[in-house]
Order: structure tokens, then sequence, then C-alpha cells
């Protein structure tokens, strides 16, 4: 099994945090799961869409109906 556990980065690192968040986290619904101390990496990950998306306002009902049945009437030939 190949997964990624993320901790927020104001977690206190007081211990060994990866082995007790393994035991607490994963142990219990893997009980074979384990890790390479190697691979450990400390980064952080931006969210791009949370910080930089901006979604666009949503048509009304009437705008859509007005489309719609412009569709209509084109494919209709009329």
């Amino acid at each position: 099994m190949t997964d990624r556990l993320r901790h927020p980065w104001k977690t206190k690192f007081r211990g060994n945090l990866i082995v007790a968040s393994l035991r607490r986290e994963v142990l219990p619904h893997a009980p074979a799961a384990w890790y390479v101390p190697d691979s450990v990496k400390i980064g952080y990950e931006i969210s791009f869409t949370r910080y930089f998306y901006k979604p666009k306002p949503l048509r009304t009902l009437e705008e859509i109906r007005v489309d719609i049945l412009a569709l209509d009437r084109e494919t209709r030939g009329s």
C-alpha cells in the first residue's frame, strides 16, 4: 500500500511523531503498514485551487432558459 500522511505545519514535533501517528491513525486499519524512514520529507504544500481559483458567478435560471429556447429554435430550423 502506498499512501501519504500529512500533518498540519503547526504540529508540534514531540518525540517521534511519525511512529506515534502511524500507530494511532494507520495501524488500526492496516496492521501490516510500515514506512521507510529515509523517505520522510518535510515540506509545504500549497493548494492553488484554494488560494487562486476565482469561480465565475452562476447564470440565472432565466438566462439558461433563454439559451435553451434559442438552441431549440435553432435545431428546429425556425
